[in-house]
């Protein structure tokens, strides 16, 4: 199969009421593949609660249009949890800026560009919600293509790459590995 399809699915556009009718004009005009972004933020709205239901809907429409899904976990929209227990763990700019999370044109839902991934407590806050999307998509007839990963785009919005403690740290690491 020769994909052909669109970027269409991002929370929280286009509404749940268009699928349907969307999903049977894409199928009539030969597509078989959408692309779309599950925000960190839309998806884990309060800790250890995750809401998957227009995921599943989602998935459950292309399989009924056989138009396979791929869906991107996007971790650079951190709940507003996370940054309320660790509001310390931001990235940093070149100018020494701490840059809070917020809404861009991308990420409507705010949260962007999320957290410092280089602490250890921001990545690992992830990871129970990546197990329990991997658990409930993986029943789905659409599921071998669910993309679960981390999709960086920070440093081209921001001023730099992040320099905060963490960061300077990792470099330092692989560096030291590197080198040494």
């Amino acid at each position: 199969m020769i994909p052909v399809g669109t970027q269409y699915y991002r929370q929280p556009t286009p509404k749940p009421e268009f699928w349907e009718a969307d999903f049977k004009l894409m199928n009539e005009c030969g597509f078989n593949t959408i692309r779309g972004w599950a925000m960190w933020s839309w998806l884990n709205p309060k800790k250890g609660i995750y809401d998957f239901t227009e995921v599943d809907r989602l998935l459950d429409i292309g399989h009924k249009y056989d138009i396979k899904v791929i869906l991107l976990i996007n971790i650079e929209s951190s709940p507003g949890w996370l940054y309320k227990n660790h509001p310390d763990k931001l990235y940093v700019d070149r100018l020494g800026n701490h840059v809070k999370p917020h809404t861009v044109h991308n990420t409507a839902i705010g949260g962007f560009p999320g957290q410092c991934l280089d602490y250890p407590e921001i990545i690992s806050s992830s990871l129970p919600m990546y197990c329990t999307y991997a658990r409930t998509i993986s029943s789905k007839a659409s599921r071998e293509c669910a993309e679960i990963g981390i999709r960086y785009a920070f440093p081209v919005v921001l001023p730099a790459i992040c320099i905060s403690v963490a960061s300077i740290s990792g470099f330092a690491l692989c560096l030291n590995g590197s080198y040494s």
